[in-house]
């Protein structure tokens, strides 16, 4: 009635995955992250820029790390469908 598998049971030892069916794999430890322009490990301090890149602290504004992101137009392209025309009927329909 009731089927066992033991493929599916994983356990960790030392670095190592052991499997049920006796099959160890290691464990790659992630490498820290660090700044792209300094190489200081940053941690959980980090900064992503717009330009999908980790900074630290001091190259985290766009001028410090000459950042190919154009923050500009995608303001621009933000606020041209954000901001409503605004006009006035009893002004004859002129725009304000």
């Amino acid at each position: 009635m009731w089927e066992w598998s033991w493929v599916c049971l994983k356990l960790t030892c030392g670095g190592y995955i052991m499997h049920g069916d006796d099959r160890m794999e290691t464990v790659k430890k992630a490498k820290p992250a660090r700044c792209d322009m300094c190489e200081k490990k940053v941690g959980l301090t980090g900064f992503t820029c717009k330009c999908a890149r980790m900074y630290c602290v001091a190259h985290r504004m766009p001028e410090d790390h000459a950042c190919a992101f154009d923050h500009k137009a995608a303001d621009r392209a933000v606020l041209s469908t954000v901001m409503v025309a605004c006009v006035g009927d009893k002004l004859g329909g002129e725009r304000l």
